[in-house]
């Protein structure tokens, strides 16, 4: 996937790359603003779903996140095996399956 992006030159420009980059580094939430956002939301209503081949954001931080969250009070996080960052586009399918059971389970809390 990221060599298929980077030969998009007028869809993957180094400005982008670079905007990418510094919102990445913005985009920081202690584990109280986490554990804020969990108690909003409802941990049940949370996925973390993450690949094993991911170099933009490595399993360990998907780690972090959902134990911030609260994996042990409900927040629900998988890890795919040989995927990287765009899980959406690499394994269709399982996505697709991931996100109509979280709506369905979703739907059930009311």
């Amino acid at each position: 996937m990221e060599l298929e992006k980077r030969q998009d030159v007028e869809g993957f420009t180094r400005k982008g790359f670079i905007c990418q980059a510094i919102a990445a580094g913005w985009h920081h939430k202690s584990p109280e603003q986490l554990k804020e956002l969990a108690n909003k939301v409802g941990r049940q209503r949370i996925q973390v779903l993450h690949g094993t081949l991911d170099n933009m954001i490595t399993v360990p931080h998907g780690d972090t996140l959902a134990r911030e969250l609260g994996e042990d009070e409900g927040v629900t996080k998988i890890i795919v095996e040989g995927r990287g960052h765009v899980l959406h586009l690499e394994e269709e399918k399982l996505y697709r399956g991931v996100l109509q059971k979280m709506v369905e389970k979703t739907e059930n809390l009311g």
